[in-house]
Parts: C-alpha cells; structure tokens; sequence
C-alpha cells in the first residue's frame, strides 16, 4: 500500500513537461530514476539521484524557465531528501515568477520543509523548545543535512560546535551521538 500511495504522489509527467524536457531524453531518464527511487523507496539512492538531476537541470536555463517542470523536479528534490537542493530551485523559480507564491501556496510546504517530523516533535516536547524555531534553526543552519559540518567545526542539523553539544547535553540529561569526546 506504501508504494502504492507514492506512486499516485509522482503522476506521469507527459501532460505537462515542456517541450524542452521532452526534447531532452537525458533529462528524462534522470527524472525518471529519480522518481523510480522514491516509488520504490530506495533511501541509498534516492539522494543521490537527485543530486544527479538537480545538477543537470540546474545549469540549463530552458529547463528551469518552466514553472510547471520545476516545480515537479523541485518536490521530486523534496520527496528524497535533498532539501538544500529543493530550497535553491524554489529560490530560483521565485526570481523568474513573482506571482509563484500566490498561483502555487502549496510550494511553500518545499520551500520550508518538515524533515524528521518524528524526532523534532519528540525533542521539542522533551525539551519545552517549540518545534517551530528547532526547524528554523536547522533550516537555516544546515538546510536538513544531518552530517554537515562548518569550516569552524561547528556539527549537526543546528550546527553546534562540539564542547557546546556536549554542556548542553549534559544539561538536559541527553545521550549525545556523533560527537568525539576531547
């Protein structure tokens, strides 16, 4: 039932894919490994296959010029993870189309995501923190990516430097992960 639900997420792209996509069989077969990875729920290559279509259509101003095209690619970008990536073609459509956020309110769902819902909503109750200023924080700080890590050494979704993670869980009695003791 799963892949069944995402399937009906991810409809055909014929109807609306430009004539530039059409034209384009690269960009077709990267769009449809990227949505085959989804459907089929293949998390170690859903980011990656995005990141592989993001990187081709994004330097090809014929096909981001399509409102239609790129909003799908950009919430194909979404659905697997690759926020950041979603973030800059949504930016990138709002500077071509100024009337986005009001013809496409829904787009504002890519533009601020609500990635690992589970584990904001559990810290924020833990914590008495809203979750609301946690997603902004990571939002801002690391665009979702669990793994980044700053020039100055600064870690994780809210990029905190190290000795900080480490005072801060201590102080609420948290188990801390990812963070080498010094």
């Amino acid at each position: 039932m799963k892949l069944k639900l995402k399937s009906l997420c991810l409809k055909k792209t014929k109807g609306f894919v430009s004539e530039a996509y059409a034209k384009d069989a690269e960009v077709m077969r990267r769009l449809k490994r990227a949505e085959l990875a989804i459907v089929a729920d293949l998390n170690s290559w859903k980011s990656v296959l995005a990141w592989d279509l993001y990187r081709y259509v994004s330097v090809r101003k014929n096909l981001t010029a399509d409102r239609e095209a790129s909003l799908y690619i950009s919430r194909v970008l979404h659905m697997s993870g690759q926020f950041l990536l979603s973030i800059s073609l949504t930016t990138t459509l709002l500077e071509r189309h100024e009337q986005l956020w009001k013809e496409n309110p829904e787009q504002i769902l890519v533009f601020f995501p609500y990635a690992f819902p589970e584990s904001y909503q559990r810290f924020s109750a833990q914590n008495g923190i809203e979750k609301e200023i946690a997603l902004a924080i990571s939002r801002q700080e690391s665009s979702f990516r669990p793994e980044a890590e700053s020039g100055v050494g600064a870690i994780g979704l809210m990029q905190l430097m190290p000795n900080t993670a480490k005072l801060m869980a201590a102080r609420v009695n948290l188990k801390l992960s990812g963070v080498e003791n010094s």
